[in-house]
């Protein structure tokens, strides 16, 4: 399951070979024996400190696995010591539907992937619904960071009392979430969240001004902004000249890519003009256009600098700037060629796409966060 790249099964995959040992792993996984022994006896006490995922066990099950059951080995987290560490990784024990048991190395990283639920209201019976949906379709988390709302707390004393008081078996009992909250008037303190909920809020706001939607739409839109958020693609597969996928969000969620069904466009159409299943439609294509224009512009962020840095070179993938894709479509290209100018500063560069080769300027190439 080292691939990363759907479409495929493993043992034919002809895309995953690392670079640096040739061995049949991503080259993002690629950790060396010397660099290995070297980092467990530094960063780590002893061989059987326990690890932090960032996800739940059953998270790791569903996504990362879909074959097999995930137990944590309680090894240690790899981390590279040369001048750049590509992603955070970790060993785990796999358990096949057969009962056959495999070393196998998980990424521990960041990924900030986006779940929306739609309440009636903001009461701690409707926080409690949305939770039971979240639940049932992700699984138990095992922490949960939220500010001082009363129905997040109201949750929180009604799940502990209920817990302390009742006879149940005390495996169940441990099974219980663990209730996190920020400083009062602090949202700042849940910064990865509040951005989430920024990036659907900002643009939303905007859009729903002119529609008037059920529940039912209301729910349908939503589901469909989430998809958009977590399709933004985040670091390359694989260094292969010829791969030009990139893992996203969605990978940990579902192992692949998220994809929509066809629709035709009905951006330039007047909402009152459509019919209502159009509408949830228009909104859905508008906030696409919205927001990958506005990650594509987060990725081009420019900071006060010294000297020249970040050059293009070949082999680099890069996410195209073009405002006419449609959505969950994001257009990724391998850099083939670079060309300076006359002080020999290179700006334009030749890339190599799904469909076919293209030129572009540098402003309308962005290199992906993580490369």
């Amino acid at each position: 399951m080292n691939c990363l790249r759907t479409g495929h099964i493993t043992s034919r995959c002809r895309l995953s070979r690392c670079k640096y040992c040739k061995g049949k792993h991503n080259t993002l996984l690629h950790v060396d024996d010397q660099t290995m022994s070297t980092s467990i006896n530094n960063s780590m006490p002893s061989s059987s400190s326990s690890v932090a995922l960032p996800i739940d066990i059953a998270g790791i099950s569903s996504t990362n696995c879909p074959t097999g059951n995930v137990a944590l080995s309680c090894d240690t987290i790899i981390q590279n010591t040369t001048s750049s560490i590509l992603l955070s990784t970790a060993m785990v024990k796999v358990v096949s539907d057969d009962g056959e048991k495999f070393d196998a190395r998980i990424l521990l990283d960041n990924v900030k992937a986006v779940h929306i639920e739609l309440v009636t209201d903001l009461s701690k019976e409707g926080y409690m619904s949305a939770l039971n949906r979240f639940v049932a379709r992700r699984g138990k988390p095992q922490s949960i960071l939220s500010d001082n709302g009363t129905n997040f707390v109201g949750a929180c004393n009604e799940l502990q009392t209920f817990l302390q008081k009742s006879d149940i078996s005390y495996e169940v009992t441990q099974q219980g979430i663990e209730f996190a909250f920020a400083p009062p008037y602090s949202p700042h303190f849940n910064g990865i969240a509040e951005a989430a909920v920024r990036s659907t809020k900002h643009h939303l706001r905007r859009l729903l001004q002119v529609a008037h939607f059920t529940y039912e739409e209301m729910a349908t839109c939503l589901t469909q902004i989430e998809a958009v958020l977590n399709s933004r693609p985040l670091t390359p597969i694989s260094s292969d000249p010829l791969d030009l996928t990139a893992l996203t969000p969605s990978h940990f969620l579902i192992g692949r890519p998220l994809m929509s069904v066809p629709h035709p466009q009905v951006i330039d159409i007047k909402i009152e003009r459509l019919e209502r299943y159009h509408r949830v439609q228009h909104i859905k294509q508008h906030f696409w256009q919205r927001f990958h224009l506005e990650y594509i512009s987060l990725l081009q962020q420019k900071t006060k600098w010294t000297s020249s840095t970040g050059q293009l070179s070949a082999g680099t993938l890069v996410l195209v700037k073009d405002r006419g894709q449609p959505p969950l479509l994001w257009l990724l290209g391998r850099v083939t060629k670079v060309f300076p100018g006359i002080d020999g500063a290179a700006r334009v560069a030749e890339l190599k796409t799904k469909k076919g080769t293209i030129l572009r300027a540098f402003n309308n190439l962005c290199p992906l966060p993580v490369s």
